[in-house]
């Protein structure tokens, strides 16, 4: 067995087949899987926070903030999320920096290009993944290649 993480909200507000109507209309994944976690342990009253973490690929700590979180508010407490990451490695006006750079160069740019010429200049810089979220976040259009370098290595130039 485990730790005992005991289900009893302040107010009881949902029944087992409330819960289990919120889980199916629910479209965030996250929530769907705390309300899963709950529904778990409100149905059978034997499982352990380690029975249902075990379950859900989840650790139990989890399980048991997941269940003092409905204890203190119910399902509106669950779904209070805090945005997920942190402090951007690279900031927008470093980013942009790069670009105009890149531009000033008069050369044609690649994501990897990017992510290289970042990680040259800013102690952390970006990964070639994170340039492309980046642009598309911006509203940057991505381009890839010099089309004239790619017309001369089929001419064999």
């Amino acid at each position: 067995m485990g730790k005992r993480a005991i289900v009893r909200p302040k107010e009881d507000i949902y029944s087992i087949e409330e819960l289990t109507n919120l889980y199916k209309k629910e479209k965030n994944a996250r929530l769907q899987k705390r309300l899963l976690a709950i529904k778990m342990m409100l149905e059978e009253e034997k499982l352990s926070s380690y029975d249902v973490a075990r379950r859900l690929s989840v650790s139990p700590t989890s399980v048991r903030d997941w269940v003092n979180k409905y204890n203190e508010g119910g399902y509106e407490r669950l779904k209070e999320i805090r945005p997920r990451g942190g402090k951007p490695r690279v900031s927008n006006e470093e980013f942009l920096r790069v670009l105009e750079e890149i531009r000033l160069e008069n050369s044609k740019w690649t994501l990897e290009k990017i992510a290289i010429l970042t990680q040259e200049r800013y102690k952390k810089g970006l990964k070639k993944s994170a340039v492309w979220y980046r642009l598309k976040k911006m509203g940057i259009p991505k381009r890839r290649g010099d089309p004239i370098r790619r017309q001369e290595k089929r001419r064999g130039i």
